[in-house]
């Protein structure tokens, strides 16, 4: 199977900060899923990229059929979707992500624009002074998992204890 490509709408600098985390991410990952994930992401212009029109397109369709219901026929949709990757992912399935990501560690760090700015200024000064990607291990990741568990034990466990 050929790797991933990536391909993004041009916004502002976030090619260079979303280029950098990849190349991150793809560092930590084991050797067969690394071999999957492309090289760096691809950012161009939607007025000169097929890719970027073609993804728009299907984005358009795909929330007209969602504002409209599936009874409307949508051709242009069928035929996009005929021959892609593509899956509805239902409500519970994007509320379950939700709360997993709001039990990432350090998300906190990025969930407003300007703890973003922040976050992402530190991240540069830090490549710029020759940092590479944060050191995870395995173990590590696993011990934080469990940590999370717990706390969410902890919490269940108070609020049946006050019933």
């Amino acid at each position: 199977m050929p790797p991933l490509e990536y391909v993004f709408d041009e916004q502002d600098n976030l090619g260079n900060d979303a280029a950098m985390w990849y190349s991150w991410l793809k560092e930590g990952q084991e050797p067969e899923i690394a071999a999957l994930m492309g090289d760096r992401p691809i950012f161009g212009d939607d007025k000169k990229m097929v890719a970027l029109q073609a993804a728009d397109m299907l984005a358009w369709h795909l929330r007209r059929r969602h504002e409209r219901g599936l009874d409307e026929p949508l051709p242009v949709l069928d035929l996009l979707t005929q021959h892609g990757a593509y899956r509805e992912i239902d409500t519970p399935t994007l509320e379950g992500w939700a709360e997993g990501f709001r039990r990432v560690p350090g998300v906190e760090h990025i969930q407003t624009k300007g703890a973003w700015r922040e976050t992402r200024a530190v991240a540069r000064a830090a490549v710029a002074a020759g940092a590479g990607p944060p050191s995870t291990n395995l173990t590590y990741m696993r011990w934080l998992r469990f940590k999370i568990w717990l706390k969410d034990l902890r919490k269940r466990w108070g609020r049946a204890r006050k019933r």
